[in-house]
């Protein structure tokens, strides 16, 4: 096997790992999202989200802070769309 096999094979693995806490992440994003919606709690929080991206920032590598901020904003907005989607179902059902 060749390294750029290696590398490619690390990276598969890791991508799984990921994908498999993603999901995880996602489950308790609709937990959240029924929460909201049973209190009538906005989804956005744009304070506690800037928060969190600063936090994840300052413990990544520096070199790195921007890519994983824009990863984490990215996971925020997919979370923000699944508690909308959560919350107007809700309303439907009420």
């Amino acid at each position: 096997m060749t390294d750029l096999e290696k590398s490619r094979e690390k990276i598969d693995q890791i991508d799984r790992e990921i994908s498999r806490l993603f999901e995880e992440r996602l489950d308790l994003t609709d937990a959240i999202g029924l929460y909201k919606a049973e209190r009538g709690l906005p989804v956005y929080d744009p304070v506690r989200e800037n928060e969190k991206l600063l936090e994840l920032a300052k413990h990544a590598h520096p070199d790195k802070a921007d890519d994983v901020k824009e990863l984490f904003s990215k996971m925020m907005e997919i979370a923000r769309t699944r508690e909308d989607r959560i919350i107007e179902n809700e309303k439907k059902h009420c």
